[in-house]
């Protein structure tokens, strides 16, 4: 049956479903009120910004309010399938990108399954700068270190964990690609539940659902590209995940060259610790929502520079001119160019209220990607 959705344009994201609509604008409900959680008091109080009152908003009442329905409600992840380029096989093909080392210790230093429905061992035999090989091809997973200088392409990097299907053999040039998780749901939860006691479930049931879901999910949908195809998981092998109080993310160790080596710096395993502190509870949550999340980058990047989770290597060089803390990393992009020449007076404006609202301890302001943003509050600890 057609809906009013369906009867007034293409829906890419739930086919006319409104009821799932109304759970991914809760979810976002709930991302927002998590999002803003270092600004609580400011927002009951409400803002002026520009010279404009805006009235104050209960975060835990909005979360409150938004976590009875959301896409871990009979929900699912949200996936655009047009059958057009996998953006994902599109940048891997060019050589443009690579796996993060941070993500590639953590998955296999812990022993996700889902590491095979991510990536794949190495691409090719890697060498070092004498020409030796290090690595034969498809020996192990392994990730390129954040700002490591690498020359140009090609280079010996090349050959590191790739995206999934890397000659198309079985179709994934056209693979769906997420546009938002249903695990997300379930970790937001979690830290609703952590940081203000919302819902009745505990915050290990929803950590622990969060995890399976991903699991299921992953597979569902990337288990037939990868190789070889996934069609379940090893037998027990999601509750022995779930359960691992032991493995921890792995030291980085670069094939190619041995002077981008560094040690772990995400000390926590998997399993739940209910007497663990606060901050052990949220980074756990933190870095499996990571893991979850992607491809989903943008989103990861923003619950790292909120929460600091999970711990990221530290970069080995700094290109940008001092406009970016190494400590401290991007904390936002820059407005683009094409803002400066057709809007210069908004610009400027957008400029100083930025100024206004910066809380860089690091002395970084202005127009660059050292500067914070009002959400991402340096003031303010996690709790």
């Amino acid at each position: 049956e057609k809906t009013i959705l369906k009867d007034n344009f293409d829906d890419s994201w739930c086919a006319g479903d409104p009821e799932m609509w109304i759970k991914i604008a809760n979810t976002m409900k709930l991302r927002v009120a998590l999002r803003l959680s270092k600004r609580e008091a400011e927002m009951k109080e409400g803002v002026t910004v520009a010279g404009k009152e805006y009235p104050g908003v209960d975060l835990k009442a909005l979360a409150q309010e938004a976590a009875g329905n959301t896409l871990a409600n009979n929900g699912k992840d949200i996936m655009i399938n047009k059958s057009l380029e996998n953006e994902m096989w599109l940048m891997f093909n060019w050589g443009d990108c690579g796996f993060n080392a941070n993500l590639v210790t953590l998955m296999s230093g812990m022993k996700d399954p889902r590491q095979p429905l991510y990536m794949t061992k190495n691409n090719g035999d890697i060498t070092n700068d004498a020409g030796v090989v290090t690595m034969p091809k498809e020996t192990d997973y392994v990730g390129i270190r954040f700002a490591s200088g690498l020359p140009g392409k090609p280079n010996a990097w090349g050959n590191f964990s790739y995206w999934l299907d890397p000659s198309n053999s079985k179709g994934i040039y056209a693979a769906p690609l997420p546009i938002f998780k249903q695990a997300e749901s379930y970790f937001l939860l979690a830290e609703a539940k952590l940081r203000w006691d919302i819902g009745s479930e505990s915050v290990q049931s929803l950590y622990e659902k969060g995890i399976r879901c991903s699991m299921d999910n992953e597979l569902a949908y990337k288990g037939k590209y990868a190789d070889p195809v996934i069609t379940a998981y090893p037998a027990g092998a999601v509750d022995a995940y779930i359960n691992n109080y032991t493995d921890t993310q792995l030291d980085f160790v670069d094939p190619v060259d041995p002077e981008l080596n560094t040690k772990a710096v995400n000390k926590l395993c998997v399993k739940w610790d209910d007497s663990a502190s606060n901050e052990d509870k949220l980074a756990r949550i933190i870095t499996q929502k990571y893991f979850a999340l992607f491809p989903l980058s943008t989103e990861a990047w923003a619950e790292y520079r909120r929460t600091g989770y999970p711990v990221q290597f530290p970069p080995v060089v700094n290109e940008s001119n001092g406009a970016v803390s190494s400590d401290e990393g991007v904390r936002r992009q820059i407005y683009s160019s094409n803002a400066i020449d057709t809007n210069a007076q908004g610009y400027q404006e957008g400029v100083e209220l930025l100024n206004q609202e910066n809380s860089s301890k690091t002395g970084h302001s202005g127009d660059t990607g050292g500067t914070r943003v009002w959400w991402d509050n340096a003031a303010k600890g996690n709790f």
